[in-house]
């Protein structure tokens, strides 16, 4: 009697570990965050609940586990990491209505790097700036690897002139639509000046700001068009992102 059970037990442990779900190794998962940029809207828009002046308020893809994932976009949010699927493209899906279930399509991702940590940048693809009607453009981050590994700071062009940017003691020129990864060597957290112009002889202050630098930490500035009437006068903002470096990089630079 004894052995029918011993046998019988046996026969459901075989049982589960032959139906438990494969894991995931770390091999096949990347981190994703998802930060939508851009510049506020105006009162009178929000009033009238146009809901083209603001990104979608979530989004929905599947972990690497096959799981839901869920994706709060606040405008200008801070990057929070959830592990997606590594090696193939991700789609995101958005609530057909706010107050609804249903889902459908918003846009795809490209294939992320198996163990990489990225930012997802979305932004509006239509005119005047500020418009989130239809498919967004999008800029992937990959912080870990690639020309950023060994930088601190990446300040990011999304408007449709050449700037300038002064940030300490070093200066960059950056095209439209382009970026600069920037290496700034400090053995303790420091705040330095970062000043953004035009590219020309009338140099106007178009952004100017503090940015915190230090050993651990890996920056991402990015400047984007907006509305001078909600934005003190100015027609361009900035966007600010600090994440943590993997102890390894870190242990490297030193």
């Amino acid at each position: 009697m004894k052995y029918k059970k011993l046998i019988f037990l046996l026969g459901c442990m075989i049982s589960l570990l032959l139906g438990k779900e494969k894991q995931v190794t770390p091999r096949e998962e990347a981190h994703l965050a998802i930060v939508a940029v851009g510049g506020r809207p105006e009162i009178e828009a929000l009033a009238k609940g146009e809901d083209t002046v603001l990104p979608p308020q979530l989004l929905f893809t599947r972990s690497a586990n096959g799981e839901k994932l869920r994706y709060v976009l606040g405008l200008n949010g801070a990057p929070v990491f959830q592990k997606v699927p590594a090696e193939r493209a991700l789609e995101l899906k958005k609530k057909v209505e706010p107050q609804r279930s249903e889902q459908q399509h918003y846009t795809w991702t490209d294939p992320l790097l198996a163990g990489s940590r990225s930012i997802l940048f979305l932004r509006p693809s239509n005119e005047p700036p500020g418009e989130w009607e239809g498919a967004p453009k999008m800029d992937l981050v990959n912080i870990d690897t690639g020309v950023l590994k060994r930088k601190n700071l990446c300040i990011k062009n999304f408007t449709k002139i050449k700037l300038e940017v002064k940030i300490g003691e070093k200066r960059e020129v950056i095209p439209a639509e382009s970026f600069v990864a920037i290496k700034i060597t400090k053995n303790q957290q420091e705040y330095i000046n970062l000043r953004v112009t035009e590219a020309k002889e009338n140099k106007e202050i178009l952004v100017q700001s503090a940015v915190k630098i230090s050993p651990h930490y890996f920056n991402v500035c990015i400047l984007y068009e907006t509305n001078p009437k909600t934005n003190r006068g100015k027609k361009m903002g900035l966007y600010k992102a600090t994440v943590k470096k993997p102890k390894r990089v870190t242990d490297e630079d030193r």
